[in-house]
């Protein structure tokens, strides 16, 4: 051991106790023993790599948040893609009617698959993301999207397809949509509700291209030749996929998560620490190997550099005469298993108190946004208007719906309104419009009422995605998606009764319209109280957004 080495100590009582001298000039920063610094400074048991990976953090997240906008033009092409399915839904069920010859029962299975498995692809998605990070996990969601298509092609009848275009691909479309919203969560804080916005337009210009394109190519190759050729389109996601890659300083928190922690130490005293001027407290190994006498000890090198820690006037620190205070020799490392730390994240995401408004709040747009989509072509029959003004509102309000999804999100990236009150004034207009949608008895009010919906939806989409990422914390979105997935798969799975019900039981939707708006108006009223909340700061439940924290008040 050299003599450059050693540390004179002065020990108290047992041997195991040492003192360190808190003015003693440190060595240079090269890894073995302090680092140095002109400041207050002590050493504490910390763990690899500390330093480096805090600075990583730090400088990448500052060079890198809310710039990266090349991943938002990805997220958009992406998108277009793993929507074409939905926004085509009506081609696909015309072309299994006519290719399978079944009735219109059977042939709406495939179809309602689709949007139902969806949710279900974040149910995986989530914990496979913890242990293989989340491009792998989009790239293999893109490869089932693709094969589902590409085998339904092949199909002999409604089953098969019903598996391979449903099942299949409806979980992998699941599985891109679910990590495509991680990732964009990831690169942006400030401009969150805009990037989001931009990505799921991607969704409406999809809906302007893949009808006419599979119009197209059913005309030229038939049904199955168009379906072969769609999949085979759908695989550039994998292409694309590989193009992106989670932010540096993401990477980093997800090394330090898994860094194997230590166990057998001892919880130091704390002190309060009496300091002029803002001081740095430096965290370093314990490097001590052999005490040679009361007097002196002998220290290895440092495995790894110290971290920096400011602290104020005022501030509890571990007592410095006691930091080696009962040290034991024999101490083992805990390896953090994937399983373990997606269970801790779970339980996180159940007593986080916020998840639970937004599982309502995802229940009650989805049943909106799904059930207007698939009859307001139907509504307008009923109102007696042609079968060609009727389908005339599919581009109409694609407009209104990208300016919900990208500009009205705008707002409160701008600081005009906060992204809570935003959701109050989006769902109580999306309410009072959704119920005054019976009352429209002219074709130019319809169109009217369907522009304003449409256009409150896409906020909505747009501004859950954020509201996730605000309240759950980028460490615990993915598992959060994936808990949403188990519970709001199976509920939504009666969307298709609650249609039935109203327009084949009671003969009409007016009745379903006006409980879907009532819905929207009770959500706009329970983001109303978390909107005064946020404003009271209660205690014990002050959400801290800006740091971008889960919330603190757990049940």
């Amino acid at each position: 051991m050299e003599d450059g080495q050693k540390k004179d100590v002065a020990a108290f009582g047992k041997p195991r106790i040492v003192k360190v001298d808190l003015y003693e000039e440190p060595h240079e920063a090269t890894g073995e023993g302090f680092c140095k610094s002109p400041r207050l400074s002590f050493v504490e048991c910390s763990c690899p790599d500390a330093s480096v990976l805090v600075r990583q953090k730090k400088g990448g997240e500052a060079a890198g948040i809310d710039k990266c906008w090349w991943v938002v033009a990805l997220a958009f092409l992406m998108t277009t893609m793993e929507s074409a399915t939905s926004r085509c839904s009506g081609f696909l069920y015309v072309g299994i009617i006519e290719q399978m010859r079944v009735d219109r029962g059977l042939a709406s299975w495939p179809v309602n698959l689709v949007t139902s498995v969806n949710d279900f692809g974040g149910l995986v998605s989530g914990p496979l993301s913890e242990h293989f990070s989340t491009v792998p996990v989009m790239a293999a969601g893109s490869v089932l999207a693709s094969a589902g298509v590409i085998a339904s092609a092949f199909a002999p009848d409604i089953r098969w397809i019903s598996v391979t275009l449903g099942i299949v691909h409806g979980f992998g479309v699941g599985v891109v949509a679910t990590m495509l919203q991680v990732i964009i969560s990831m690169y942006f804080k400030r401009y969150r509700g805009t990037a989001h916005g931009i990505m799921f337009a991607g969704s409406t210009a999809g809906a302007f291209f893949y009808p006419q394109l599979l119009l197209f190519l059913r005309n030229t190759y038939g049904f199955r030749g168009s379906l072969l050729i769609f999949g085979a389109i759908l695989l550039h996601m994998f292409a694309l996929s590989l193009a992106l890659r989670e932010p540096s300083w993401v990477s980093t928190e997800r090394l330090e998560k898994r860094r194997p922690t230590v166990a057998s130490l001892p919880t130091f005293p704390t002190t309060e620490l009496q300091a002029r001027r803002p001081s740095k407290l430096r965290r370093a190994s314990c490097p001590v190997v052999a005490m040679e006498s009361r007097r002196s000890i002998e220290a290895s090198p440092s495995a790894f550099p110290a971290r920096e820690v400011e602290v104020q006037r005022g501030a509890e620190v571990p007592r410095p005469s006691l930091l080696a205070a009962h040290l034991e020799r024999d101490i083992t490392a805990v390896p953090v298993s994937t399983s373990q730390a997606v269970l801790q994240s779970v339980r996180e995401v159940f007593r986080c108190t916020m998840f639970y408004a937004l599982i309502v709040t995802w229940l009650v747009l989805s049943y909106n946004v799904d059930i207007f989509f698939s009859t307001i072509v139907d509504l307008a029959l009923d109102k007696g208007v042609s079968m060609r003004d009727a389908v005339a509102l599919i581009p109409y309000y694609s407009i209104t719906d990208l300016v919900g999804r990208v500009f009205l999100p705008l707002l409160a990236d701008r600081k005009y309104v906060r992204r809570t009150n935003l959701i109050v004034i989006n769902y109580l207009l999306l309410g009072a419009t959704v119920v005054s949608l019976p009352f429209t008895n002219s074709y130019g009010a319809l169109v009217a009422a369907s522009l304003c919906i449409a256009m409150f939806m896409g906020c909505g989409m747009t501004m859950h995605s954020v509201l996730m990422a605000d309240y759950l914390g980028l460490k615990r979105l993915a598992v959060g998606y994936s808990v949403m997935g188990a519970i709001c798969g199976p509920l939504l799975m009666g969307k298709p009764p609650v249609v039935g019900f109203f327009r084949d039981s009671l003969g009409s939707y007016d009745a379903m319209f006006w409980l879907l708006g009532s819905l929207c108006i009770l959500i706009a009223l329970l983001w109303m109280m978390v909107s005064w909340f946020e404003r009271k700061k209660v205690r014990n439940w002050e959400l801290d957004i800006a740091r971008n924290m889960p919330c603190t008040f757990h049940m």
